[in-house]
């Protein structure tokens, strides 16, 4: 028997183990998320009623930003295919198009996990890891500094 032909039952079993217990890990991921927005919810009920409307003015903008970005380069890749003469043109299209809109998701995120730093929030509105960082003021803007957000 060669060393594959033995590992391939291990990796059989390991495989049917991970299949047979789905509820296990998605329990886990459950109470994970409760105890996030657990957190989350305390984080926003200590800010003043003025630093919760700033916050979700200051997300709002950030919203309507990312829209409009998302319709640019839906616009700019139309007018790449519309000009593209063949399939590989096209393809290209779509590669840039792909591209763009993984750098705009992860720019994004970095804006929000810098709204939520900026407000001391842990992670909101669908951003992962909600870490608790920043040593400024709750609602306090970096109106020095206003990286994009």
């Amino acid at each position: 028997m060669t060393t594959h032909s033995r590992r391939r039952p291990l990796l059989l079993a390991a495989a049917l183990l991970l299949l047979a217990s789905p509820l296990q890990g998605g329990q886990a991921l459950a109470e994970g998320r409760e105890g996030a927005q657990r957190q989350q919810a305390e984080a926003m009920a200590k800010l003043t009623t003025q630093q919760r409307q700033q916050y979700f003015a200051a997300r709002r903008d950030l919203e309507q930003r990312q829209s409009s970005q998302r319709l640019e380069a839906l616009k700019e890749s139309e007018g790449c295919v519309l000009k593209a003469r063949d399939a590989a043109a096209v393809e290209r299209c779509q590669k840039q198009y792909i591209r763009k809109g993984r750098e705009a998701r992860r720019s994004q995120m970095n804006q929000l996990a810098e709204l939520q730093r900026r407000f001391n929030l842990p992670g909101w509105g669908g951003e992962r890891g909600g870490e608790k960082e920043g040593n400024q003021q709750p609602g306090k803007a970096k109106s020095e500094s206003k990286k994009g957000v």
